[in-house]
């Protein structure tokens, strides 16, 4: 089972694998928790350290400085622990820069004039995802108080924004960000961000802008923004019994197809929250 999974892993990644092997690193860090996949996988590109999270497995021995199981805590928590193994430090907030060229793309696409919503709605798999009928609704809501939402999104999720386009007014920029820099850049630009548990609420998180973040009970203490000013919009816990995952690390068979904690989650207070943050940004600002 471990070979097979390594050999899909290997065989998605190949070309990065033949640049690493080429020349071995003096020190590799595996990021990834409670991930015996990962520590092989790196293992064999670390010359003299590897440093990586405990697992509690036989596979620990490929590790050369390890970050022992701690109480359970905010992503950057475990990384500031792991970093922490070499005497090291992390104490700024994260930061993304953006070129000269990606500011000015930005700002081309989108002006500063009036508040701006952005709304991502993709995510790794299924059960992180809150129902496509609901953000359509709310592209609906935002209209209805002078509002045309951004759409952002890679091509998968270009199915759900022409369905809004039909429906709503809203700027369509999915598929159109090919960068991360881009993505940043305009995140820089709008107002708030609405978003599935997903890499751009910490893209946006870095670049000082709201986000409302929509996800699962367990997901809120190790993947929530981490900076202030945010809404985590969750169930405290789950009633429905799921046994969701707080991360996937991958697309199973054996994980539920829907989160029923997230489809519970209303149109109603997804708009509430975003009026109350709007509020809050436009009194703070005078």
């Amino acid at each position: 089972l471990l070979s097979d999974k390594i050999d899909k892993y290997a065989s998605a990644n190949i070309e990065t694998i033949h640049k690493l092997s080429s020349n071995r690193q003096d020190l590799v860090v595996n990021l990834r928790i409670s991930d015996i996949h990962h520590h092989v996988f790196c293992s064999q590109f670390a010359d003299k350290y590897f440093l990586a999270h405990e697992t509690q497995t036989p596979f620990d021995s490929l590790v050369t400085h390890m970050s022992p199981l701690g109480p359970k805590a905010h992503v950057k928590e475990y990384h500031q622990r792991l970093i922490g193994v070499l005497g090291l430090k992390i104490e700024a907030s994260p930061s993304i820069y953006c070129t000269k060229d990606e500011k000015v793309w930005a700002a081309s696409i989108l002006s500063r004039k009036t508040p701006q919503v952005a709304i991502f709605t993709g995510a790794g798999v299924p059960i992180k995802q809150w129902p496509e009928k609901n953000f359509i609704e709310l592209c609906k809501r935002l209209n209805n108080i002078g509002l045309k939402p951004l759409i952002l999104g890679t091509d998968s999720e270009k199915n759900l924004s022409q369905k809004a386009e039909q429906m709503a007014e809203v700027v369509n920029l999915v598929g159109m960000t090919s960068s991360l820099g881009q993505l940043a850049a305009i995140l820089e630009r709008v107002t708030l961000l609405v978003s599935n548990d997903s890499a751009p609420v910490h893209i946006a998180d870095a670049m000082g802008t709201r986000t409302i973040v929509l996800t699962k009970p367990n997901s809120k203490k190790e993947f929530s923004p981490w900076n202030s000013g945010h809404s985590i919009l969750s169930r405290r816990k789950c009633n429905w019994n799921m046994n969701c995952p707080g991360f996937v690390f991958e697309r199973s068979e054996s994980l539920p197809k829907r989160c029923k904690c997230l489809e519970s989650l209303s149109v109603d207070e997804v708009e509430q929250s975003i009026l109350k943050q709007l509020r809050d940004l436009l009194m703070s600002r005078g």
